[in-house]
């Protein structure tokens, strides 16, 4: 073959790799998506829902207490058991297999309870508050979200998150939880 064969067909594979690689002119769909995305606005997207809390109920000191639920605890087992021994000859030779079945217990460890729970007001609760308990828990890492001053589903999750480490596993704020996140005075007693 001569050289300049070569070239030739050298120069024809680089023509049909550039064409491959050149981009295409965008469709009129893709570019009027483009511009509908373009005018989005962050309040286009959808937050989650504002939490519901529980009924609050106060004392004779205006304190505020909601009722939390605590689930029970039932531990399952699974054991094996005989259902029919082995049946062996007069040799000792098992004729028979055992035959097992397998059996599953339910026990109730801690019975369900409805615990009252000494709880942030809801008028404390305002969007300064809830601003600052976001950044208190996005500190420690339970709260990804965005600061927004609202107690939110999300917000209500990550204090459930926070709570639990501690035995209350319950989205309510708790007092001594607020406390302990530095958002309520301590009383002169706890000082």
């Amino acid at each position: 073959m001569p050289p300049y064969q070569g070239r030739a067909n050298a120069t024809k594979v680089a023509r049909k790799l550039q064409a491959q690689m050149t981009p295409k002119p965008l469709s009129l769909a893709i570019v009027a998506l483009a511009a509908g995305l373009a005018g989005c606005t962050t309040a286009d997207v959808a937050t989650a829902p504002d939490f519901r809390p529980p009924s609050i109920t106060r004392d004779a000191a205006g304190n505020c207490f909601g009722a939390v639920i605590v689930p029970a605890v039932i531990e399952t087992r699974t054991e094996q058991v005989m259902l029919e021994p082995a049946q062996t000859d007069g040799q000792g030779n098992i004729v028979k297999p055992a035959v097992f079945g397998t059996r599953t217990v339910q026990t109730i460890v801690r019975e369900r309870q409805e615990v009252s729970v000494e709880a942030v007001c809801p008028e404390t609760m305002t969007a300064q508050f809830v601003a600052s308990l976001q950044r208190a828990m996005q500190v420690r890492g339970l709260y990804q979200g965005a600061v927004t001053g609202r107690f939110d589903a999300t917000t209500a999750a990550a204090v459930q998150m926070l709570q639990r480490q501690s035995g209350l596993d319950t989205p309510l704020l708790a007092v001594s939880t607020a406390k302990a996140l530095g958002l309520v005075e301590l009383d002169r007693d706890e000082l």
